[in-house]
């Protein structure tokens, strides 16, 4: 084999070698793209509603203990429509 042979096929097995570590630096953002993808559709929703549920049932234990402890048959009655609204 000559030397330009030898030139030719290195040069050759570089240039394969950048390119499928090019295509390997192409591929994984778009991997890291569909991982943020499925968190930003996916999980920060449903944290959203377990925080909405959680305001829910404050409110709810809230309007309950105002109940059980209100004086009045008015307020107790007000506190009474509350509670069944939820």
């Amino acid at each position: 084999m000559t030397i330009r042979k030898r030139l030719i096929f290195t040069l050759g097995r570089s240039a394969a070698g950048f390119d499928h570590s090019g295509g390997f630096g192409i591929w994984r953002p778009s991997q890291t793209q569909q991982r943020f993808e499925l968190v930003r559709t996916i999980i920060i929703p449903s944290t959203k509603e377990l925080t909405d549920a959680n305001d829910n049932v404050s409110n709810l234990c809230r309007l309950a203990y105002g109940y059980l402890v209100s004086a009045g048959d008015s307020t107790r009655a007000s506190t009474g429509q509350e509670i069944a609204q939820w």
